[in-house]
Protein backbone atom coordinates (compact mmCIF):
# COMPACT_ATOMS: atom_id res chain seq x y z
CA UNK A 1 0.00 0.00 0.00
CA UNK A 2 1.03 3.43 -0.69
CA UNK A 3 1.51 5.79 2.15
CA UNK A 4 -0.35 9.25 1.49
CA UNK A 5 -0.21 12.45 3.49
CA UNK A 6 -3.59 12.92 5.08
CA UNK A 7 -4.61 15.85 6.95
CA UNK A 8 -7.50 15.49 9.46
CA UNK A 9 -9.28 18.55 10.51
CA UNK A 10 -9.85 18.77 13.92
CA UNK A 11 -9.12 17.12 17.34
CA UNK A 12 -12.10 16.00 19.06
CA UNK A 13 -12.53 12.50 19.38
CA UNK A 14 -13.26 12.08 15.93
CA UNK A 15 -10.42 13.60 14.37
CA UNK A 16 -7.96 12.04 16.96
CA UNK A 17 -9.62 8.24 16.26
CA UNK A 18 -9.17 8.89 12.84
CA UNK A 19 -5.65 10.30 13.03
CA UNK A 20 -4.27 7.10 15.01
CA UNK A 21 -5.93 4.40 13.01
CA UNK A 22 -4.53 5.93 9.69
CA UNK A 23 -1.14 6.61 10.63
CA UNK A 24 -1.07 2.87 12.05
CA UNK A 25 -1.49 1.87 8.77
CA UNK A 26 1.24 3.46 7.38
CA UNK A 27 0.41 7.01 5.85
CA UNK A 28 1.84 10.42 7.47
CA UNK A 29 -0.87 12.06 8.80
CA UNK A 30 -0.88 15.91 10.06
CA UNK A 31 -4.05 16.63 12.39
CA UNK A 32 -4.97 20.58 12.57
CA UNK A 33 -6.63 21.97 15.83
CA UNK A 34 -7.98 25.53 15.99
CA UNK A 35 -7.33 25.33 19.94
CA UNK A 36 -4.46 25.06 21.95
CA UNK A 37 -5.59 21.65 23.66
CA UNK A 38 -6.75 18.53 21.94
CA UNK A 39 -9.71 16.42 23.21
CA UNK A 40 -12.99 18.40 21.74
CA UNK A 41 -15.73 17.40 23.64
CA UNK A 42 -13.90 14.89 26.27
CA UNK A 43 -12.25 17.93 27.74
CA UNK A 44 -12.59 18.79 31.24
CA UNK A 45 -13.67 21.71 32.37
CA UNK A 46 -11.28 23.29 36.12
CA UNK A 47 -12.38 25.48 38.48
CA UNK A 48 -11.62 26.37 42.44
CA UNK A 49 -9.78 22.45 42.95
CA UNK A 50 -12.92 20.93 40.89
CA UNK A 51 -13.29 19.16 37.48
CA UNK A 52 -15.94 18.56 35.36
CA UNK A 53 -16.65 16.75 32.22
CA UNK A 54 -17.62 19.33 29.21
CA UNK A 55 -19.10 17.17 27.71
CA UNK A 56 -20.79 13.65 27.21
CA UNK A 57 -20.07 11.25 30.78
CA UNK A 58 -20.84 8.06 29.19
CA UNK A 59 -20.53 5.80 26.33
CA UNK A 60 -23.05 2.90 25.35
CA UNK A 61 -20.51 1.13 22.69
CA UNK A 62 -17.95 0.61 24.83
CA UNK A 63 -16.54 -1.91 22.15
CA UNK A 64 -15.85 0.85 19.60
CA UNK A 65 -13.60 2.17 21.90
CA UNK A 66 -11.70 -0.68 22.87
CA UNK A 67 -11.50 -1.55 19.39
CA UNK A 68 -9.77 1.59 18.40
CA UNK A 69 -7.39 1.61 20.97
CA UNK A 70 -6.23 -2.45 20.06
CA UNK A 71 -6.41 -1.01 16.39
CA UNK A 72 -4.24 1.71 16.66
CA UNK A 73 -1.37 0.10 19.14
CA UNK A 74 -1.54 -1.04 22.27
CA UNK A 75 -5.19 -2.04 24.12
CA UNK A 76 -7.06 0.60 26.27
CA UNK A 77 -5.47 1.80 29.29
CA UNK A 78 -8.56 4.05 30.70
CA UNK A 79 -10.74 0.76 31.84
CA UNK A 80 -14.21 1.50 31.15
CA UNK A 81 -16.51 0.84 33.69
CA UNK A 82 -20.43 -0.41 33.21
CA UNK A 83 -23.02 1.69 35.13
CA UNK A 84 -25.84 0.05 37.03
CA UNK A 85 -28.29 2.71 36.80
CA UNK A 86 -28.29 5.21 33.79
CA UNK A 87 -30.45 8.06 34.80
CA UNK A 88 -32.80 8.53 37.15
CA UNK A 89 -35.86 10.81 35.88
CA UNK A 90 -37.92 12.81 38.31
CA UNK A 91 -41.19 13.83 37.15
CA UNK A 92 -43.38 17.31 37.73
CA UNK A 93 -45.97 14.84 39.70
CA UNK A 94 -43.63 13.56 42.08
CA UNK A 95 -43.01 10.06 40.75
CA UNK A 96 -39.30 8.35 39.89
CA UNK A 97 -38.10 6.52 37.48
CA UNK A 98 -34.64 4.72 38.05
CA UNK A 99 -33.24 3.53 34.77
CA UNK A 100 -31.81 0.62 34.65
CA UNK A 101 -28.21 -0.14 32.01
CA UNK A 102 -28.04 -3.07 30.15
CA UNK A 103 -31.03 -5.16 31.32
CA UNK A 104 -34.49 -6.00 29.26
CA UNK A 105 -36.24 -7.08 32.44
CA UNK A 106 -35.02 -4.71 34.77
CA UNK A 107 -36.00 -1.80 32.98
CA UNK A 108 -39.45 -3.36 32.30
CA UNK A 109 -40.23 -3.83 36.32
CA UNK A 110 -38.81 -0.07 36.45
CA UNK A 111 -41.50 1.06 34.34
CA UNK A 112 -44.03 -1.11 35.65
CA UNK A 113 -43.28 0.48 39.04
CA UNK A 114 -43.55 3.41 37.11
CA UNK A 115 -47.69 3.09 36.69
CA UNK A 116 -47.64 -0.31 35.10
CA UNK A 117 -45.71 0.82 31.83
CA UNK A 118 -43.07 -1.77 31.17
CA UNK A 119 -45.00 -3.02 27.91
CA UNK A 120 -45.62 0.24 26.46
CA UNK A 121 -41.56 0.88 26.94
CA UNK A 122 -40.48 -2.66 26.04
CA UNK A 123 -42.74 -2.60 22.70
CA UNK A 124 -40.80 0.85 21.67
CA UNK A 125 -37.17 -0.23 22.55
CA UNK A 126 -38.14 -4.05 20.89
CA UNK A 127 -38.97 -2.15 17.65
CA UNK A 128 -35.65 -0.66 17.47
CA UNK A 129 -34.03 -3.94 16.92
CA UNK A 130 -34.43 -4.17 13.21
CA UNK A 131 -33.13 -0.83 13.05
CA UNK A 132 -30.01 -1.29 14.62
CA UNK A 133 -28.81 -4.20 12.49
CA UNK A 134 -29.32 -2.07 9.68
CA UNK A 135 -27.88 0.71 10.94
CA UNK A 136 -24.70 -1.56 12.34
CA UNK A 137 -24.31 -3.32 8.77
CA UNK A 138 -24.98 -1.50 6.11
CA UNK A 139 -23.68 2.19 8.15
CA UNK A 140 -21.42 1.35 10.76
CA UNK A 141 -19.02 -1.27 10.31
CA UNK A 142 -18.55 -0.27 6.43
CA UNK A 143 -18.26 2.72 4.19
CA UNK A 144 -21.41 3.32 3.55
CA UNK A 145 -22.04 3.64 -0.45
CA UNK A 146 -25.59 4.90 -1.71
CA UNK A 147 -25.01 2.71 -4.51
CA UNK A 148 -24.89 -0.43 -2.81
CA UNK A 149 -27.11 0.03 0.52
CA UNK A 150 -29.45 -2.53 0.84
CA UNK A 151 -33.29 -1.33 0.36
CA UNK A 152 -33.54 -1.33 4.11
CA UNK A 153 -30.94 0.91 5.08
CA UNK A 154 -32.18 3.07 1.66
CA UNK A 155 -35.25 2.99 3.02
CA UNK A 156 -34.35 4.07 7.00
CA UNK A 157 -32.25 7.15 6.23
CA UNK A 158 -34.42 8.82 3.52
CA UNK A 159 -37.73 8.28 6.06
CA UNK A 160 -39.09 11.96 6.86
CA UNK A 161 -40.78 10.60 9.78
CA UNK A 162 -39.31 12.46 13.14
CA UNK A 163 -39.13 11.26 16.54
CA UNK A 164 -41.62 14.03 17.95
CA UNK A 165 -44.70 12.37 15.66
CA UNK A 166 -43.68 9.12 16.42
CA UNK A 167 -43.39 9.47 20.28
CA UNK A 168 -46.85 10.88 20.68
CA UNK A 169 -48.42 8.39 18.87
CA UNK A 170 -46.87 5.48 20.56
CA UNK A 171 -46.98 6.66 24.06
CA UNK A 172 -50.22 8.19 25.69
CA UNK A 173 -48.13 8.57 29.03
CA UNK A 174 -46.20 12.25 28.40
CA UNK A 175 -43.22 10.54 31.06
CA UNK A 176 -42.08 7.49 28.68
CA UNK A 177 -42.03 10.51 26.41
CA UNK A 178 -39.67 12.77 28.41
CA UNK A 179 -37.60 9.08 28.70
CA UNK A 180 -37.14 8.14 25.52
CA UNK A 181 -36.43 12.18 24.00
CA UNK A 182 -34.46 13.05 26.83
CA UNK A 183 -30.64 12.39 25.76
CA UNK A 184 -31.60 14.35 22.63
CA UNK A 185 -32.88 17.24 23.93
CA UNK A 186 -30.20 17.47 26.39
CA UNK A 187 -27.71 17.86 23.59
CA UNK A 188 -30.08 20.75 21.68
CA UNK A 189 -31.67 19.16 19.20
CA UNK A 190 -35.23 19.91 18.34
CA UNK A 191 -37.09 16.87 18.11
CA UNK A 192 -39.01 18.11 15.23
CA UNK A 193 -35.54 17.40 13.46
CA UNK A 194 -34.48 14.00 14.63
CA UNK A 195 -35.08 11.35 12.35
CA UNK A 196 -37.16 8.88 14.16
CA UNK A 197 -34.33 6.15 13.91
CA UNK A 198 -32.51 8.00 16.32
CA UNK A 199 -34.49 6.28 19.02
CA UNK A 200 -32.09 3.75 18.51
CA UNK A 201 -30.38 4.87 21.43
CA UNK A 202 -32.67 3.73 23.73
CA UNK A 203 -32.32 0.09 22.25
CA UNK A 204 -28.22 0.83 22.68
CA UNK A 205 -28.89 1.55 26.62
CA UNK A 206 -31.13 -1.51 27.06
CA UNK A 207 -28.50 -3.98 25.28
CA UNK A 208 -25.38 -2.22 25.96
CA UNK A 209 -25.99 -0.72 29.01
CA UNK A 210 -23.90 2.93 29.86
CA UNK A 211 -20.04 2.91 30.41
CA UNK A 212 -18.05 5.09 31.55
CA UNK A 213 -14.30 5.55 33.17
CA UNK A 214 -13.62 6.70 37.07
CA UNK A 215 -12.65 10.59 36.82
CA UNK A 216 -14.63 11.19 34.10
CA UNK A 217 -14.30 10.28 30.37
CA UNK A 218 -11.24 13.33 29.53
CA UNK A 219 -8.81 10.07 30.41
CA UNK A 220 -10.33 9.32 27.20
CA UNK A 221 -9.02 11.91 25.58
CA UNK A 222 -5.56 11.95 27.14
CA UNK A 223 -4.76 8.32 26.59
CA UNK A 224 -6.03 9.36 22.50
CA UNK A 225 -3.76 12.49 22.44
CA UNK A 226 -0.60 9.82 23.92
CA UNK A 227 -1.38 7.75 21.24
CA UNK A 228 -1.34 10.15 18.14
CA UNK A 229 2.08 10.92 19.60
CA UNK A 230 2.72 7.09 19.54
CA UNK A 231 1.79 6.83 16.20
CA UNK A 232 3.93 9.87 14.70
CA UNK A 233 1.53 12.09 14.19
CA UNK A 234 2.17 15.40 13.69
CA UNK A 235 -0.17 17.74 15.67
CA UNK A 236 -0.52 21.28 15.13
CA UNK A 237 -2.26 23.11 17.76
CA UNK A 238 -3.59 26.79 17.46
CA UNK A 239 -4.21 26.32 13.83
CA UNK A 240 -7.53 27.10 12.67
CA UNK A 241 -8.77 25.72 9.18
CA UNK A 242 -9.86 28.10 6.71
CA UNK A 243 -11.14 25.70 3.93
CA UNK A 244 -10.14 22.83 1.97
CA UNK A 245 -8.22 23.12 -1.51
CA UNK A 246 -9.88 21.63 -4.14
CA UNK A 247 -9.10 20.64 -7.88
CA UNK A 248 -11.07 18.95 -10.70
CA UNK A 249 -13.53 17.83 -7.73
CA UNK A 250 -11.20 16.69 -5.68
CA UNK A 251 -9.47 17.72 -2.14
CA UNK A 252 -5.70 18.30 -2.57
CA UNK A 253 -4.72 20.46 0.49
CA UNK A 254 -6.19 22.95 3.26
CA UNK A 255 -5.85 26.13 3.89
CA UNK A 256 -5.05 27.68 6.91
CA UNK A 257 -3.99 31.32 8.19
CA UNK A 258 -0.08 29.92 7.57
CA UNK A 259 -0.85 29.18 4.04
CA UNK A 260 -1.49 26.10 1.89
CA UNK A 261 -0.78 22.16 3.72
CA UNK A 262 -0.96 19.52 0.40
CA UNK A 263 -2.19 16.27 0.61
CA UNK A 264 -3.23 13.64 -0.80
CA UNK A 265 -6.82 13.33 1.37
CA UNK A 266 -8.42 15.56 3.73
CA UNK A 267 -10.37 14.15 6.92
CA UNK A 268 -13.05 16.59 7.42
CA UNK A 269 -13.77 16.43 11.63
CA UNK A 270 -15.46 19.12 12.22
CA UNK A 271 -18.63 20.94 11.52
CA UNK A 272 -18.64 21.32 7.97
CA UNK A 273 -20.57 24.54 8.09
CA UNK A 274 -16.82 26.22 8.66
CA UNK A 275 -15.60 25.53 5.64
CA UNK A 276 -16.93 27.19 2.34
CA UNK A 277 -16.13 24.00 0.08
CA UNK A 278 -18.76 21.89 2.23
CA UNK A 279 -20.98 24.46 3.33
CA UNK A 280 -23.10 24.54 0.37
CA UNK A 281 -23.75 20.39 0.44
CA UNK A 282 -25.00 20.70 4.48
CA UNK A 283 -27.08 23.94 4.05
CA UNK A 284 -30.22 22.44 4.44
CA UNK A 285 -29.36 20.73 8.38
CA UNK A 286 -30.10 21.77 11.20
CA UNK A 287 -27.16 22.54 13.84
CA UNK A 288 -28.01 21.54 17.15
CA UNK A 289 -27.89 24.34 20.31
CA UNK A 290 -27.08 22.63 23.30
CA UNK A 291 -28.52 24.10 26.80
CA UNK A 292 -26.91 26.37 28.87
CA UNK A 293 -24.62 24.11 31.59
CA UNK A 294 -23.47 25.25 35.44
CA UNK A 295 -21.36 22.93 37.08
CA UNK A 296 -21.36 23.37 40.69
CA UNK A 297 -19.00 21.80 43.17
CA UNK A 298 -19.85 19.88 45.98
CA UNK A 299 -17.40 20.30 49.89
CA UNK A 300 -18.37 18.23 52.52
CA UNK A 301 -20.81 15.06 52.42
CA UNK A 302 -21.87 14.63 49.10
CA UNK A 303 -25.31 12.67 48.53
CA UNK A 304 -25.53 9.25 47.22
CA UNK A 305 -26.91 10.14 43.84
CA UNK A 306 -27.20 8.33 40.48
CA UNK A 307 -24.49 9.20 37.25
CA UNK A 308 -27.18 11.28 35.83
CA UNK A 309 -30.61 12.82 37.66
CA UNK A 310 -32.83 14.50 35.44
CA UNK A 311 -35.68 17.30 36.38
CA UNK A 312 -38.39 17.02 34.62
CA UNK A 313 -40.77 19.94 34.77
CA UNK A 314 -40.05 22.99 37.07
CA UNK A 315 -36.55 22.18 38.85
CA UNK A 316 -37.18 24.66 41.40
CA UNK A 317 -40.44 23.53 42.22
CA UNK A 318 -38.61 19.48 42.41
CA UNK A 319 -35.87 20.60 44.47
CA UNK A 320 -37.93 22.37 46.52
CA UNK A 321 -40.05 19.21 47.61
CA UNK A 322 -37.30 17.15 47.71
CA UNK A 323 -37.68 15.35 44.65
CA UNK A 324 -39.79 12.54 45.76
Amino acid sequence: MTALRIVVIGGGFGGMASAARLAKLGHDVTLLERSATLGGALQPISADGFTWDAGPTTTLLPAVIRDLFRKSGRPLEPELEPLDMIREHRFEDRSVLRLPSASRAAQIAAFDELGGLGGSWSAYVDAHSDTWDALRRGYLEQAWDPALSPPELTDLLGSREMLHKRLRRVFKDERLRLVASHPFVIDGHDLRNVPVWMGVTSYLEQTFGAWTVPGGLAAIGSALAERLATRGVTVERDTPVLDIVVRDGRAVGVRTADGDLDADAVVCAIDPRRLPALAGAVHRTMPAIPPVVAHVGLEGEVPDLPHEVVLHGDPMLVVRTGGR
